[in-house]
C-alpha cells in the first residue's frame, strides 16, 4: 500500500482469524487509501472529549536472559499492569478515568526464516478515557497504543464510534 501510494503512512492493524486459512485485516490510516470496499470515516476529537474503548495491549517489563528460563519480555503482577496501561495511555493523551485490565494472553510471535520466535504478553485493556491532547489521542487512534505495535498490539477499537 505504502508504494502505491509514494509515501510512508501512519497506520495500525488488527488481524482477526477466520475460518480455515482465511483471515480478515483491519487497517486505520490517517488518509484514505482508495481500496475496493474501504470504509472512510472521520472522527473529530478535542481536548476533554470522553472516548469508550478496548485494545489488546503489549504490558511487560524486560529481564535478563536467565529469568524466566531465557525469556526476557514478562508478565507484570495485575497492579504493576494496571498501572504500566495507565502510563502508555496517558503518553497517548488519554486521562484514563476508569479501566480494566484483563490477560495477559502470551502470544508467540515467530521471526521470519529464523524459525524462532518469541513470546509476548498482551493483555486487553477497555474503559473509558477523557482527551487530555488532543494530537497525541489522534496519532493514539491511528498508530495505536503502547509497544509492538508492528505485531498488531494497540489497536484501539472505539466503542460507538
Amino acid at each position: 500500500m505504502q508504494e502505491r501510494k509514494g509515501e510512508k503512512l501512519p497506520y495500525s492493524f488488527k488481524i482477526f482469524p477466520g475460518t480455515g486459512n482465511d483471515s480478515r485485516l483491519l487497517v486505520r490510516t490517517a488518509t484514505a487509501l482508495e481500496l475496493p470496499g474501504e470504509k472512510k470515516r472521520e472522527l473529530i476529537l478535542s481536548e476533554g472529549h470522553e472516548i469508550k474503548f478496548i485494545t489488546s495491549m503489549a504490558i511487560f517489563h524486560k529481564g535478563t536472559k536467565l529469568e524466566g528460563h531465557g525469556r526476557r519480555q514478562f508478565a507484570p503482577s495485575d497492579e504493576a499492569s494496571y498501572q504500566m496501561a495507565l502510563t502508555k495511555l496517558a503518553k497517548a493523551g488519554l486521562d484514563s478515568r476508569q479501566i480494566v485490565v484483563s490477560g495477559p494472553e502470551f502470544v508467540h510471535i515467530d521471526k521470519g526464516n529464523a524459525r524462532r520466535g518469541f513470546m509476548l504478553p498482551v493483555f486487553t485493556v477497555q474503559g473509558a478515557a477523557t482527551i487530555s491532547n488532543q494530537q497525541e489521542a489522534e496519532m493514539a487512534i491511528v498508530y495505536g497504543v503502547g509497544p509492538k505495535r508492528v505485531f498488531g498490539c494497540g489497536f484501539m477499537h472505539l466503542a460507538g464510534e
